[in-house]
């Protein structure tokens, strides 16, 4: 049973395509910059992103992947810079 899995499992570069592309299909998160690598299947997402709202729709995006075992989230918020200073 354990060389059948072995057999059938999807490479890490492929997976980390396939998550590209899902959340490339997403345009409300064209601004979040993401860093997709994978291992045995776990997918690690690092960079920058808008919300908390977007951080879980880009964790539920790479989740939904074939292949993906587990999404390991290294992101983090960074609102728009919207300050601006005063001398």
């Amino acid at each position: 049973p354990a060389i059948a899995e072995a057999r059938s499992a999807i490479p890490d570069e492929r997976i980390t395509q396939h998550v590209h592309d899902a959340l490339a299909l997403a345009p409300e998160l064209q601004h979040a910059q993401v860093t997709i690598s994978t291992s045995a299947g776990a997918v690690k997402l690092s960079g920058w992103t808008r919300s908390e709202s977007d951080m879980a729709t880009l964790e539920e995006l790479a989740s939904r992947v074939e292949g993906v075992r587990e999404v390991r989230s290294h992101l983090r918020i960074r609102a728009e810079s919207t300050s601006r200073r005063l001398d």
